[in-house]
């Protein structure tokens, strides 16, 4: 089975994706919590919550926050259906953690209303141009793990206005049991009915890292609600499964499940500590090989590069400094690569007729298999960054190539791209030559202060 470990990308078609009557998909998810969300700049130019963020990736970011009004472009080409059908799939499997044949999200996932419609006050996943076949379709979609992530970066970056935007709305769309939804359509509040472990992890931590931060109790519901549903995913061997309709376990999802249970303060923080370190010693127990990789999860031989990156930082907080060491130096034998460049394409299977860059840059790839993608996939980059920097592992050549990477886009004012080139695979998922926020939040994070994630003593 193979599961992609993070946001790679799109669940796509807001309306077109409904495969089941609202009524009938509301009857069996327990409703929204509901709240107040408190604007911040530049939905606001009051007081301190109208503040400027200083830096133009944080004013990036913050844009990117809520609906923005469709301006489509001519397009150059089209992708042919099959094409359209595959990212929905592709896009599902990846964002959840899910084996690419997992049933759940095999097929299109649900957007279903729920109440009245509103707009949502969410971080927009990707910044893609007008021109673009998936513009109609994606430029208003939110992963919900985009605003999670964000809302990390916006505290480190004591843009705390904006971190609080995202967790109140994140707070109001919380369901009574705890789970977050996998994806929003920021425009009109429908969701996707898919609750995975790894997307309300991120949520928690987030919570749980603005308190640690500002000592605001303000998200301490939305923190017990999140460790109280993610342990009722727990197997017996210690480990969580990917949510309550599959039966996959993601080693990243327990990466960040042990993180935020382990940082939990609050009612009942004794024992999601605990559960926090049995789960963390569980990955390192049953997910690493050789003791020089991770595997994406239980049956899963794919090493992807996210994984060694917050695997390394997990042995090292858990005082495994050696093993830290011979993940990452694995994961630079596998996944870096060199004389990179960007380039304009007509063709229907790698469109991108937006950015062109020679570069030569240097980055990693998602995978580390030979039949991988050969690409820079650019989040991973800065979280292998991340780990590197903690760790002692010096690259000069690649923090060059990152400053380049983001020239790309400055002109425009944007984010940094996702990725160097558009791909689709069906074992690997798909890729694509936009502005991505998650790549945005981890590289304001790794500016500003990465040692937010997966913290030791000494970082």
């Amino acid at each position: 089975m193979r599961r992609a470990s993070l946001l790679i990308l799109c669940i796509a078609g807001l309306a077109a994706l409904l495969v089941a009557p609202a009524a009938q998909a509301r009857k069996h998810t327990p409703p929204r919590k509901g709240g107040k969300v408190t604007l911040a700049w530049p939905k606001t130019t009051k007081g301190t919550a109208g503040r400027v963020p200083k830096s133009a990736l944080a004013r990036w970011l913050a844009r990117q926050v809520g609906p923005t009004k469709l301006k489509p472009k001519k397009r150059k080409t089209t992708l042919p259906a099959a094409n359209v059908r595959r990212s929905i799939a592709a896009t599902a499997a990846s964002a959840t953690g899910a084996p690419a044949t997992d049933a759940a999200v095999a097929t299109t996932p649900n957007f279903v209303p729920d109440g009245s419609p509103e707009k949502l006050q969410l971080m927009r996943s990707f910044d893609i141009p007008a021109d673009d076949p998936a513009y109609t379709r994606l430029e208003n979609l939110s992963f919900t793990y985009d605003s999670a992530i964000a809302a990390i970066s916006f505290t480190g970056a004591k843009n705390t206005p904006q971190a609080a935007m995202l967790l109140d709305q994140l707070a109001a769309l919380q369901r009574t049991d705890g789970s977050l939804d996998l994806a929003y359509n920021t425009v009109n509040g429908d969701s996707a009915r898919l609750f995975r472990t790894g997307t309300v992890a991120w949520v928690g931590l987030a919570a749980v890292i603005y308190k640690q931060q500002t000592g605001s109790k303000a998200y301490d519901g939305l923190a017990a609600g999140a460790a109280k549903w993610i342990l009722t995913q727990q197997g017996e061997d210690g480990l969580l499964r990917g949510g309550p309709d599959v039966k996959w376990v993601s080693t990243q999802n327990n990466i960040i499940a042990a993180q935020f249970l382990s940082q939990y303060s609050g009612s009942g923080q004794t024992n999601f500590r605990k559960q926090g370190k049995i789960i963390g010693e569980a990955v390192t127990d049953k997910l690493l090989v050789d003791d020089n990789h991770f595997i994406q999860g239980t049956g899963d031989n794919v090493q992807p590069a996210d994984v060694q990156a917050l695997g390394a930082l997990l042995l090292q907080q858990q005082g495994e400094k050696d093993k830290a060491n011979q993940v990452l130096t694995t994961m630079i034998e596998n996944d870096r690569v060199g004389d990179v460049s960007i380039a304009l394409s007509k063709d229907r299977a790698t469109y991108n007729m937006t950015y062109e860059a020679k570069g030569p840059f240097t980055g990693m790839r998602p995978y580390a298999e030979k039949d991988a993608p050969d690409l820079i996939w650019f989040e991973w980059t800065v979280q292998a960054r991340v780990a590197m920097d903690r760790l002692g592992f010096k690259d000069p050549e690649l923090a060059a190539s990152m400053d380049a990477w983001t020239e790309v886009t400055a002109p425009e004012k944007q984010g940094p791209l996702g990725a160097s080139a558009t791909a689709s695979d069906e074992r690997y998922n798909e890729f694509h030559v936009w502005p991505a926020s998650a790549a945005g939040s981890w590289l304001l994070l790794q500016q500003t202060k990465p040692s937010l994630i997966l913290p030791t003593s000494g970082s």
